[in-house]
């Protein structure tokens, strides 16, 4: 299906600026799902105690702070830079990146490899990671198969499957640049999202079996559970990940009584 509103969520609701606005996403949403009631109970309880603001860490048109809401060429150079590296040093090389480029696109359209291998070098595999990044951002502004518009309007499965043709891009590198990026309805599966869904909902994969986030047949069966339980909307699904995420990482399983 094509032609998703891909500004600000399939509500229309706008940017989320507030935490308040993130909670109240996740509350209002109604599962699909009977057994997809206890993934949103736990989302909101992550949500009670930890900020979804804060922890927006790709610039992209939508992010609640103004000063991060670049373009999608930053998007997918924010999400190449976080693959095998932690947090805090994506973040670092980040914002790294944007007061070497101003964050605009031009400047980051001429940026050369090597002073972009230096500015990432901190997050590992610097040579490359920018190697990625130019590849990936050139196509994104000078090939017209690649350009925004033009992903954000085709058939999900045809915009992923030409994001996977770019060097460096895995599934889940193109499920987040597609949800953050692109603001599209795709629900990215990290190793924390991974291991709280499966852990909650066992039969999605099957009672006897072993959950392994490394068994790409795996993640595609948590992806397409959690994509079928929560209707396609692209402030639910972000809410919903960084919520998820941060449960898992700080072993939240329920409200604080």
């Amino acid at each position: 299906m094509a032609g998703y509103d891909t500004g600000y969520g399939s509500l229309g609701r706008g940017v989320i600026e507030t935490d308040r606005q993130a909670w109240s996403v996740v509350e209002s949403a109604t599962p699909l799902r009977d057994d997809a009631e206890q993934i949103r109970t736990i989302a909101l309880a992550c949500a009670a105690t930890h900020s979804f603001v804060d922890h927006q860490t790709y610039p992209r048109s939508t992010h609640p702070n103004p000063e991060m809401r670049l373009s999608e060429l930053f998007s997918f150079a924010a999400v190449i830079t976080s693959l095998r590296t932690t947090l805090g040093i994506e973040m670092g090389v980040t914002r790294a990146l944007i007061e070497e480029t101003g964050g605009n696109d031009e400047a980051l359209l001429g940026i050369s490899r090597e002073v972009l291998t230096d500015i990432v070098r901190p997050a590992g595999l610097a040579n490359n990671k920018a190697g990625y990044i130019i590849d990936g951002v050139h196509a994104l502004a000078y090939d017209d198969a690649y350009a925004p518009d033009t992903l954000k309007n085709e058939d999900l499965e045809v915009t992923r499957k030409k994001l996977l043709k770019l060097k460096g891009v895995g599934a889940k590198a193109v499920d987040c640049f597609m949800l953050l990026g692109l603001n599209l309805p795709v629900f990215p599966v990290d190793i924390n999202v991974f291991k709280l869904v499966s852990r909650t909902n066992p039969e999605i994969l099957g009672v006897d079996v072993v959950p392994n986030f490394g068994n790409p047949n795996h993640t595609q069966k948590v992806k397409e559970y959690l994509e079928q339980a929560f209707a396609p909307d692209v402030e639910l699904y972000q809410t919903m990940h960084t919520y998820l995420l941060l449960a898992e990482k700080y072993k939240i399983t329920q409200p604080a009584s």
